[in-house]
């Protein structure tokens, strides 16, 4: 998934607001060459609001740009620190960060992009998003350290997996999300749900892709997972391939069942999952493409 197309308008100023916010961090940091693999990647935490908001038009557009800049920030902090604990050797067509600079160097990037973050929604509409932006990266790094230190080398059943992956990949989808009907605006706790929901289903089909995907269009070290004892559904043999293809696609159209009686946000939700995501996901997987194409 190296895809760095950002499709609009508002994704693309979430990214130069996110280019600008690693410039200075490189800069204070001495580093270079590292703005656009901190400041690339795919961008659907941007993405999903960003489609909301065309459709509903509800949020003040330079606190959700904010909003999204910080959700951003936190996942590029994220991932230099799961290459390191992973391993990996690629991360958004380019060597980890931890190639380059050392694991310590690598960490202590990732500590900075987080303390970045903090700023940049402590600023977003008068720190209206604070406090949900603290919840949400909690429940995130728990969710990391309940996987690893609790459930590496196990067979969790699959309604722990599905858990997890709520917890581990849906808090960011869900903040953004709900920031798009601005601060406690209406619908803003039904399109969290909506986000929980696609941040499961995006890291559902994320293991599915380690595990049958591409590294050269994925940009990154596929087969972590196997390789570190971390057991997914994709390697469940009950499950199966196929069984997870239907579960990514259930839990897409739960999405756009959370946001019913909201017809111009469940627009939004449903494009971004067929205009967005699926092509995004069609690159290792012909099937799963396919099947979020046609939902409707």
């Amino acid at each position: 998934m190296a895809d760095t197309e950002t499709k609009t308008l508002f994704a693309q100023q979430v990214k130069d607001r996110l280019e600008a916010c690693v410039g200075q961090i490189a800069r204070q940091a001495g580093l270079q060459g590292v703005e656009e693999q901190l400041a690339g990647g795919k961008m659907l935490r941007s993405r999903l609001p960003g489609r909301i908001h065309d459709c509903a038009g509800q949020a003040d557009p330079n606190v959700l740009r904010e909003v999204c800049a910080a959700a951003e920030l936190v996942h590029s902090a994220s991932l230099c620190h799961d290459d390191v604990v992973d391993g990996s050797d690629m991360r958004r067509g380019r060597s980890a960060l931890w190639k380059k600079m050392g694991r310590t160097g690598a960490v202590l990037v990732g500590d900075l992009l987080f303390a970045e973050a903090v700023r940049v929604v402590r600023d977003a509409g008068d720190g209206a998003f604070v406090e949900d932006f603290t919840d949400k990266v909690k429940e995130t790094s728990a969710a990391e350290a309940e996987q690893e230190l609790v459930w590496r080398g196990e067979r969790p059943d699959a309604e722990t997996h599905v858990r997890l992956a709520r917890q581990k990949t849906g808090p960011l989808f869900a903040l953004t999300a709900a920031a798009a009907a601005g601060a406690g605006g209406e619908g803003a706790r039904a399109l969290q749900e909506a986000g929980y929901r696609i941040g499961t289903a995006y890291q559902l089909a994320d293991d599915l892709i380690d595990v049958v995907g591409s590294e050269e269009n994925a940009g990154k070290t596929l087969g972590t997972d196997q390789r570190r004892s971390k057991y997914t559904l994709a390697l469940d043999e009950e499950e199966g391939l196929r069984g997870l293809r239907e579960r990514v696609e259930k839990t897409c159209r739960e999405a756009l069942e959370a946001l019913e009686g909201l017809p111009e946000m469940q627009d939004g939700t449903r494009t971004f999952i067929t205009d967005d995501l699926a092509p995004i996901l069609r690159q290792h997987d012909e099937e799963l493409g396919a099947r979020l194409e046609q939902i409707r």
